[in-house]
């Protein structure tokens, strides 16, 4: 599930249900911020929402007022609050007890919300300091991550390419002492693409299940493999898509992964069939 969020007034998002979760234990939210997700007909701040331990509670304007509207939001983004302008939410937006919030409009009015530069501003809902989440305002860290794009993708896969070829080759050359060449060598010991392919799998699938959650390419790049939550993949969730990935490369030659610079999740084929993404660390 995908959240938007605000944040000084500005809409942001989407990004995956698992890095609010980690947001709000880091503090870069708070439980007084308003989020949105589809088929919800305005805003809600995270300690009124049943997903994030919330007591559930009555959505603000400023989004869409029905379910048909909801879907539309979803193809085109986060619920507008200002009919006169796409960046914000009304100031109506109500705290507790019905009394308005000074939540940002399109025109740079001030956040009741406070951010890296701004601190903390009394939206009305009581200070962040009692949060269940636990760390005061002050200790505002950097926006984790988002998901990779193709290019830093396309590097990492680079180095894990080099690396296993490497591999390959330092444990057949002995047997081949003639060649250095990959491609020959396929030819002369027709063992060494299944061996590559298998090699290639393990790697990929446990290095990728594993805590480091990626490669060393994806390591060298930043990145890490999570599911659609932005969770850790489960090991055997983590094999599965290593397979996918290993033969979707040998049958398709590497167009397997052009998916990922046109999809909103960056996700390549074997990414779509396992339920998994890569976000920036």
């Amino acid at each position: 599930m995908e959240w938007y969020y605000l944040k000084d007034g500005k809409t942001m998002g989407p990004v995956p249900e698992g890095s609010i979760r980690a947001w709000l234990e880091s503090g870069f939210l708070v439980p007084e911020d308003l989020l949105w997700r589809a088929g919800m007909t305005g805003w809600l701040p995270v300690v009124e929402l049943t997903e994030f331990g919330g007591s559930g509670g009555t959505e603000h304007a400023g989004g869409p007022a029905d379910e048909s509207l909801a879907s539309s939001a979803h193809a085109s983004g986060p619920p507008k609050g200002s009919p006169e302008g796409p960046d914000g939410v009304s100031p109506a937006i109500g705290g507790s007890g019905g009394a308005p919030s000074s939540i940002g409009g399109p025109h740079g009015t001030p956040s009741s919300v406070g951010g890296p530069g701004n601190g903390y501003a009394d939206s009305g809902r009581g200070h962040s300091g009692a949060s269940p989440w636990g760390r005061p305002p002050a200790e505002w860290p950097e926006a984790p991550a988002t998901y990779a794009n193709i290019w830093a993708r396309a590097g990492a896969a680079a180095v894990d390419l080099m690396l296993l070829v490497a591999a390959v080759l330092v444990a057949f050359r002995p047997e081949l002492p003639t060649t250095g060449n990959f491609e020959d060598m396929a030819k002369l010991n027709p063992a060494i693409t299944p061996v590559f392919m298998a090699v290639a799998w393990l790697y990929f699938g446990l290095m990728e299940g594993s805590a480091l959650q990626a490669s060393l390419g994806k390591l060298a790049f930043g990145l890490k493999v999570t599911d659609l939550d932005g969770n850790r993949l489960l090991p055997g969730r983590a094999l599965v898509r290593g397979l996918l990935k290993v033969v979707l490369m040998e049958i398709t030659a590497f167009l397997s992964f052009l998916p990922a610079a046109f999809n909103s999740r960056r996700q390549a084929l074997h990414d779509m069939v396992a339920g998994s993404t890569v976000l920036v660390r």
